[in-house]
């Protein structure tokens, strides 16, 4: 049987794992999920294939899983909390048109109103609704639309993600929408890091909410400025580094630095010329750049030592350098080994 579970992992804690999803976990030979929610199983990856793919790539982490299952390996998709609530069990629904002999296998987990509500005390006694700020997805005129109604319905409302770096006024524009329907003292709470370490919670009211999330975007954009004149600086530093490395050589340029997805820079070194890389580089050209890096690191140590070009028949013109060089070169012409000796 071809098996794909898509398995909600709870908030985090391993004693917060129904026994559900601990036996399909066991039962699982590759875990695939966001990098953050893998942690989750780390106590169930060895030995098991890992496939991971960055925010905003759902759709191709779901293709992934089903593919994985179609090849008969017994394969668990990781979400946090309940993978039907804001989780991967729709998305995987969807595709899984594409996959007719795979079978699915929806995991209940946890979800984070529940969790959050049983550390905050019994807020969810009655009557409640469930909305997301994120508008990646929602247009937030809908979101507001939703907060407005549970607010006139008198609802008690649980609000996911309600804050990030690119939505960082959400809450507060959340707040305001409920103040016009429920009095700036009406209870809430919020909760951090739920079952994991770290956990925080706070009882205030809706006004003090409101209050408390315009001072943290405040904050956070003052951090966000910080981040990008480090972030600049960098950039103005890899510069300065690579254009004095590169114009130590007559042909090859060095990428020192590779920008991430994410904005950040990684270390790496790649050789290019005229901006393409050494590994699309035809065979004459990559012995070219080679030269004129032998040339320069012999240059800056003092040193002279014959230079050996193998499939030097490639070269058409050979860059130069001040140095003895043997050229080795296959010619249809010559049956016998042939010496041939300029100045």
């Amino acid at each position: 049987m071809k098996q794909l579970y898509v398995i909600g992992m709870g908030p985090g804690g391993a004693d917060q794992l129904t026994p559900q999803a601990r036996y399909a976990l066991e039962a699982s030979q590759v875990l695939c999920g966001y990098t953050t929610y893998l942690d989750l199983a780390r106590d169930f990856q060895d030995g098991r294939e890992i496939v991971s793919t960055p925010m905003t790539q759902e759709l191709e982490r779901c293709r992934l899983a089903l593919e994985r299952a179609a090849e008969g390996k017994t394969t668990a998709m990781i979400c946090s909390g309940d993978a039907g609530v804001y989780g991967m069990a729709g998305p995987i629904l969807q595709m899984a048109e594409d996959f007719p002999e795979v079978e699915i296998e929806v995991i209940p987990g946890v979800t984070a109103a529940l969790a959050g509500a049983a550390v905050l005390g019994a807020p969810l006694m009655h009557d409640f609704a469930v909305i997301s700020l994120s508008d990646l997805l929602t247009p937030w005129p809908v979101i507001e639309k939703r907060l407005d109604c549970a607010g006139a319905g008198d609802f008690v409302l649980c609000l996911y993600n309600p804050m990030s770096k690119k939505r960082r006024d959400h809450l507060r524009r959340a707040c305001d929408i409920l103040l016009k329907r429920r009095s700036g003292d009406t209870v809430c709470g919020w909760v951090k890091n739920i079952g994991r370490e770290g956990q925080e919670h706070r009882l205030l009211t809706l006004e003090e909410l409101r209050e408390e999330a315009r001072e943290t975007a405040k904050t956070l954009e003052a951090i966000d400025q910080q981040i990008f004149l480090c972030e600049e600086f960098a950039r103005y530093k890899v510069q300065f580094i690579e254009e004095g490395v590169n114009q130590k050589f007559r042909l090859a340029r060095f990428r020192l630095f590779q920008e991430q997805v994410n904005g950040g820079l990684a270390d790496c070194c790649e050789p290019t010329y005229e901006g393409v890389p050494y590994g699309s580089l035809n065979n004459g050209m990559r012995i070219n750049l080679g030269v004129d890096v032998i040339r320069t690191i012999s240059e800056h140590y003092g040193l002279k030592v014959p230079l050996v070009v193998d499939n030097a028949e490639s070269v058409t013109r050979l860059a130069g350098i001040d140095t003895q060089v043997i050229r080795l070169v296959v010619s249809e012409a010559d049956q016998a080994l042939r010496v041939e000796v300029s100045e």
